[in-house]
């Protein structure tokens, strides 16, 4: 009997270290294939909860939370225990049942889950309800993304989330403390950083460093969408620098022809240029693309000198 068992267990070995190969190259398949030969010898938790982590990553979720469901009922005093819990968050996760996610991942957190991702997760449910700041539910996002980042101080997007928190709720100078540390972290500025901290450093009327962010986000290979409709905007109003504002609302053109909010700046742009005729083509745009931004152009300190022409007749004129 002993020697069988040795047998049995050298098999058992040697099926899940070929299938931990297998997974390391990326051949999930064929590693579940020798995982479920190994357990057809014996089954060791550990090991079934990585099998049950592979079915995620075929995207079988039914087969994961068969799996995750029968050990959590089987062995609930399983150490780590939580993995199985986390793995039915993400599974409910991808299948958008956030509730259900939840329900699983708080259920891991609450068994003192050592896995950052599993925090991050939580918090982007409750982060994206979009309630208010003071919200239980808000408040539970910036509790959870804290602490993935004790667990984790790499975990960037945990970083960026709080900021974009504050940012939104305008508590712009706790924002601006997240923001620099993704400027920091994000060394290949993958991430919206330059972009955040020019709408931030707006807001707290630092002018100087808006726009040195928003030029430095202009300058990558990606910038973000309204990067160059910001850099107009900074220039026309703070600046009175109509060369370099016509310059960027142009550029937010190159990147979206249809963004009417750039073509109605524009507009009024070339109306402070006193170059009429630029400003009617702009607003002839709007008035097909955006007919309820007309009417309040007759308030728009920008076009009081546009309002005596007899382009802006012609822009109220329906049937023009």
């Amino acid at each position: 009997m002993l020697f069988s068992k040795i047998r049995i267990n050298k098999k058992y070995d040697s099926l899940i270290e070929e299938g931990k190969k297998l997974r390391e190259n990326g051949e999930i398949d064929k590693a579940i294939e020798k995982y479920n030969e190994a357990f057809s010898y014996k089954i060791m938790s550990y090991d079934y909860i990585v099998l049950g982590f592979m079915y995620i990553d075929v995207n079988n979720y039914p087969k994961a939370i068969d799996m995750f469901n029968k050990l959590i009922s089987s062995n609930p005093d399983l150490p780590r225990i939580f993995t199985c819990f986390y793995g039915l968050g993400i599974v409910y996760y991808a299948l958008e049942n956030y509730d259900e996610a939840l329900k699983n991942l708080e259920l891991a957190i609450e068994k003192d889950c050592d896995i950052d991702d599993c925090y991050y997760i939580a918090a982007t449910i409750y982060d994206n309800m979009g309630l208010s700041f003071d919200s239980e539910e808000t408040q539970k996002a910036i509790k959870y993304y804290e602490s993935a980042l004790k667990i984790n101080p790499d975990n960037l997007f945990s970083v960026i989330n709080l900021g974009t928190i504050y940012e939104h709720n305008d508590k712009n100078e706790e924002a601006l403390k997240y923001f620099l540390k993704t400027y920091e972290m994000d060394k290949e500025k993958l991430s919206n950083a330059c972009y955040n901290l020019g709408v931030t450093y707006t807001k707290l009327k630092d002018i100087d460093n808006a726009l040195k962010y928003y030029l430095e986000d202009a300058s990558l290979d990606n910038p973000s969408k309204s990067t160059f409709f910001n850099l107009g905007l900074l220039y026309q109003t703070e600046l009175n620098d109509y060369t370099n504002a016509k310059k960027y609302y142009l550029k937010s053109l190159e990147k979206d022809k249809d963004d009417f909010n750039t073509w109605y700046n524009l507009g009024c742009l070339y109306s402070l240029m006193k170059d009429f005729k630029n400003a009617y083509d702009c607003f002839q745009i709007i008035k097909y693309k955006k007919p309820e931004y007309v009417p309040g152009m007759e308030f728009d300190n920008d076009l009081v000198e546009f309002r005596k022409t007899d382009y802006y007749v012609n822009i109220k004129n329906k049937n023009i």
